[in-house]
């Protein structure tokens, strides 16, 4: 875990400084809220500002930031995926155009 003086905790991988990946919580209770704001202090503004702690009246916040398309039905969106979206497996990374064949199956082709 990083740290510095000013901020001495620091998220690692999704939430470090250099993604612009954003965390919904939602239906989050309000002692978690309270919780949130005490830890909030020992986080670094940057990490902070990436998380959004939303109550029982998330579908708004949630909509401005993810087109209803791609929203599951549940939480306020029209995504209806075969088998429900929670298990779905859709995606970039199942387009030809982005997948390409991992590095350790090329070394393992090379060595037969």
């Amino acid at each position: 875990m990083a740290t510095s003086s000013k901020h001495p905790l620091s998220l690692p991988g999704p939430l470090s400084r250099k993604t612009g990946e954003i965390v919904d919580i939602i239906n989050a209770p309000w002692g978690f809220s309270g919780a949130f704001n005490f830890v909030k202090g020992f986080l670094d503004p940057v990490t902070v500002a990436k998380i959004h702690v939303l109550g029982t009246g998330y579908e708004k916040e949630l909509l401005e930031q993810i087109p209803a398309e791609n929203l599951p039905k549940p939480l306020g969106g029209t995504c209806e995926c075969e088998g429900g979206c929670e298990h779905s497996d859709d995606g970039p990374w199942k387009d030809p155009k982005w997948v390409k064949e991992p590095k350790w199956a090329k070394k393992q082709m090379r060595k037969r």
